[in-house]
């Protein structure tokens, strides 16, 4: 049973060495005008102003660091009261998803 372990393993290293041979390669594209760093993240600066929950979500974070609160609770109340995160089966309606109805 030995030596058929040894060919099995072996035969199963060739697969993704097969793979890897398959793959093409990509016909280069056209440069894309290209920004500084620096415009870049003025740019995402300004997304995260506009956007009220990216925005707030900065600002729990300072204050909850501030009081040096546990990260979990900075999800319980991001979910409780800020209806943020994935609805799950069997999970209770936020108090703002309650006000909407």
């Amino acid at each position: 049973m030995g030596p058929l372990r040894i060919i099995i393993n072996a035969f199963t290293d060739l697969a993704p060495i097969l793979a890897l041979t398959g793959i093409r390669t990509l016909a280069r594209q056209a440069a894309v005008a290209s920004t500084s760093f620096s415009s870049e993240l003025v740019q995402g600066f300004h997304r995260i102003l506009r956007e009220p929950v990216l925005s707030g979500l900065p600002c729990v974070e300072v204050v909850f660091g501030v009081f040096q609160l546990n990260p979990a609770i900075i999800t319980i109340v991001g979910h409780d009261m800020a209806n943020l995160g994935v609805a799950t089966p069997g999970s209770s309606p936020s108090p703002a998803s309650r006000a909407a109805r």
